[in-house]
C-alpha cells in the first residue's frame, strides 16, 4: 500500500537537506543481555559442579575438595545474582529450583561448612569444613539422587531454556533517509510549478468561453499565461534530453497554431515560447488549450510533468503516490 502525498508537500520534506525520511515500525530479533550474562555465569556454576560430580574419596584429597566448594559457592552466587534480572517465566521458575536445592539439602551442606546468609546468598565456612566427616561428603556427593547429581542435571536443564529465552521479538521504530540530487529535486520543482500555472490557466477557461471579461480579469489572465510561459521554458531548459520533456516540446508543437491565437509563439530551434499580449483573447484555442476536455494541451502537459516528477524524485520505488493537485 502506497503513502500519498500532494506534490508541493512532498518537495517540501525532500527540500530538508535533499533527503526524505522514512519512519517506520519492524519486529526485530533482539539478544537477551541479561539471559546471554546468566548463560555465562551458568557455565561457569556446571563447570564447578563437574568438578564436584567427578569426586571421589580415593583420589580426591580434602584441599582440593575445599577449592573446589569456594568455586562452587562462587559460582552459584554469580547465578543467583543474574537470575534476578530474568523476566521469562519458565527460566526464573527453574532457577528457582536450584535454590530449593539448596534449601532441602541445608543441614547436609552446613556440616559440608557451606549455609546460606541473610542476603540468600550461601557463604563457606572452612573451620566447619575441617571437622565434615567422609560419610557426610559422600552422602552429597554420591548417588544418583545425590545433590550434586541434581544439580548438574538441573543446570543442564536451565543451560537448554536459558539459550532458548536468549532472543526476544521486540517490535522497533527505524527511520531510513533517501538522498535526492540538487538537479533531481529541480527538476521535479519545474514539473509542479508548470502543474500549477496550467491549472490556474484552465481555471480561468470558464469566464473565457462566457465572453464577459473585465479588464481587470484580463490582466489576470494574460498574468497567467506569461508565468505559465516562463515556467514551460524552465522546465524545458532544465534536462531537455529527458524523455517527458521531448513528449512535451512536441506536443506543444502540434498546437502551435493554437498558442499563437491566443499570442503564444515557439522558438524554432530551442522551442521557448514567447508570449506577446493580444488585445482580444481567441476562445476556441483557449478552449482546445486549456479547456476540459481530457486530450486538451493542458491535460496533456500536466500528465507529462507528473511523469516527470515521479521519475526525477524515484517515488514509486519508495511506496509513494504522488498528487500533483495537492
Amino acid at each position: 500500500m502506497s503513502t500519498i502525498y500532494g506534490a508541493s508537500t512532498f518537495l517540501g520534506m525532500v527540500n530538508n537537506g535533499y533527503k526524505y525520511t522514512t519512519h517506520y515500525q519492524k519486529n526485530v530479533r533482539e539478544a537477551n543481555a541479561e539471559v546471554e550474562e546468566l548463560e555465562e555465569k551458568l557455565a561457569d556454576l556446571r563447570k564447578s559442579v563437574r568438578k564436584l560430580n567427578s569426586y571421589s574419596a580415593n583420589s580426591t584429597p580434602n584441599e582440593k575438595l575445599e577449592k573446589q566448594l569456594k568455586e562452587f559457592v562462587e559460582t552459584y552466587n554469580a547465578v543467583k545474582d543474574s537470575s534476578e534480572e530474568i523476566t521469562d517465566k519458565k527460566l526464573s521458575k527453574s532457577l528457582k529450583k536450584i535454590e530449593s536445592l539448596i534449601t532441602e539439602n541445608e543441614k547436609e551442606l552446613k556440616k559440608l561448612g557451606i549455609r546460606e546468609n541473610t542476603k540468600g546468598e550461601i557463604i563457606f565456612d572452612e573451620e566447619k569444613f575441617k571437622e565434615v566427616e567422609q560419610k557426610d561428603i559422600e552422602k552429597l556427593f554420591n548417588g544418583k539422587e545425590s545433590f550434586v547429581r541434581n544439580i548438574f542435571k538441573l543446570t543442564k536443564t536451565i543451560q537448554k531454556q536459558a539459550e532458548d529465552a536468549r532472543y526476544n521479538i521486540v517490535n522497533r521504530r527505524f527511520c531510513s533517509q533517501t538522498p535526492f540530487e540538487s538537479n533531481s529535486v529541480a527538476l521535479a520543482t519545474d514539473a509542479l510549478d508548470v502543474t500549477v500555472e496550467i491549472t490556474k490557466c484552465e481555471s480561468m477557461n470558464t469566464l473565457i468561453q462566457s465572453g464577459t471579461i473585465t479588464d481587470e480579469q484580463k490582466t489576470a489572465i494574460q498574468d497567467n499565461i506569461t508565468t505559465f510561459v516562463n515556467e514551460y521554458n524552465s522546465l524545458i531548459d532544465i534536462a531537455p534530453e529527458d524523455t517527458n520533456i521531448r513528449s512535451i516540446i512536441e506536443k506543444t508543437v502540434s498546437y502551435r497554431n493554437e498558442l499563437s491565437a491566443i499570442g503564444i509563439t515557439i522558438d524554432e530551434s530551442s522551442y521557448d515560447l514567447t508570449y506577446a499580449q493580444k488585445d482580444t483573447l481567441d476562445a476556441t484555442a483557449y478552449d482546445a488549450l486549456f479547456g476540459d476536455a481530457d486530450n486538451s494541451y493542458g491535460n496533456s502537459l500536466e500528465q507529462y510533468a507528473h511523469k516527470i516528477y515521479t521519475s526525477a524524485l524515484d517515488t514509486e520505488s519508495h511506496g509513494i503516490s504522488i498528487d500533483m493537485q495537492l
